[in-house]
């Protein structure tokens, strides 16, 4: 169990630029979709007079606002510490030591 750990966290170290960028995706997805049912919520106060606590939405667009932050926060670390293997610690015309880990 521990190799599987082991291998993962190796995996996860390689590609986590990859994985923070899908995350991104998928989190903006669950917004949009947490958005849509806030509007439809929304409506169906100021239509049918439903009874749902519109001050709930602004809560939790202002807990989805910080996540989603912190996600594009790790995002612009790994594309900092990309760009900079890229450009300061590898040889002109060669991938970074961490890419070239993951062809051994």
């Amino acid at each position: 169990m521990k190799e599987k750990i082991l291998i993962l966290a190796e995996w996860v170290q390689a590609y986590w630029l990859a994985l923070i960028c899908f995350l991104t995706i998928i989190w903006c997805l669950f917004l949009f979709l947490l958005a849509g049912t806030w509007w439809i919520a929304f409506l169906l106060n100021g239509l049918y007079g439903y009874k749902f606590e519109l001050n709930s939405c602004w809560q939790g667009v202002t807990v989805a606002g910080v996540a989603l932050g912190s996600i594009f926060a790790l995002a612009k670390a790994a594309w900092t510490k990309y760009d900079t293997d890229s450009k300061s610690n590898s040889a002109e015309q060669q991938m970074p030591d961490y890419v070239n880990f993951l062809k051994k």
